[in-house]
């Protein structure tokens, strides 16, 4: 199901789940957000999933959201604060329970999320926190990381992580192998470096013009664009196999 966002302005950034085609969440320049309500009516309504959230319900959680500095989707919606907090509306009575602690993580600079069962959050002293049931495949590779910034999951069930650190190096969390290195500045806490499709799809923003596609080794990783104004945010869309789309908010 499409999402209508032809109406929606002055967008920081965008988050497109991988979940469920057309479910997005926009974030406002005034740190308010904005979801696609076509897909959210058709994945919360009982005649159609059981034990979903009502949409009134998913509505209101997110309008009520205030001094928003980045958004995620998956199967629910996830914000981070200006105070480091993360706030979340579940689509599902399942996605409630599976999300229930992440709104006592603090400190968090960014959220990240793959399909579905899973959410990470990377801290402003560069340790990884995760929920979900796919995200615990991947707790242990994470838990003994430090110096992170970014990190992009993929596989259906968080098989792979890849994982961008302070120095500006983009390496397999799991096998520490090099493969990408940004420069410097998006090396900075807090910034979006990486984002993925599930199916083993990796991009990277190497500066604040430049985006790639990563391959198994540097010397192979392909530029996917490069714009003259700046590259404020990209998210990667798609829910089959086939190559993703990516969309990108630039200035």
């Amino acid at each position: 199901m499409a999402a209508r966002t032809e109406y929606w302005t002055r967008i920081r950034q965008v988050s497109l789940s991988r979940w469920a085609v057309g479910l997005a969440i926009g974030l406002v320049s005034d740190g308010t957000c904005l979801i696609a309500k076509r897909p959210v009516r058709y994945l919360t309504d009982p005649r159609n999933f059981s034990g979903s959230v009502p949409f009134d319900r998913v509505n209101e959680t997110v309008r009520g959201w205030k001094g928003i500095v980045q958004v995620a989707a998956s199967d629910a919606f996830f914000a981070l604060d200006t105070s480091g907090n993360v706030h979340c509306a579940p689509l599902s009575e399942d996605s409630l329970r599976s999300y229930r602690t992440v709104e006592s993580w603090r400190n968090v600079s960014r959220i990240v999320t793959d399909t579905q069962g899973s959410v990470f959050g990377v801290t402003k002293d560069g340790k990884v926190l995760c929920a979900g049931a796919n995200a615990e495949r991947a707790h242990m590779e994470l838990s003994g990381l430090a110096g992170v910034m970014d990190i992009a999951p993929t596989g259906s069930e968080c098989e792979q992580v890849i994982a961008a650190f302070e120095d500006g190096s983009v390496r397999d969390a799991r096998t520490k192998e090099l493969l990408f290195t940004v420069s410097p500045s998006r090396a900075a806490g807090g910034k979006m470096i990486l984002d993925a499709h599930f199916g083993y799809i990796v991009f990277a923003q190497k500066s604040d013009t430049e985006l790639y596609r990563l391959a198994s080794r540097p010397e192979d990783c392909e530029p996917v664009f490069r714009k003259k104004g700046r590259i404020v945010s990209f998210s990667v869309g798609d829910c089959s196999y086939s190559d993703p789309f990516v969309v990108a908010v630039v200035e």
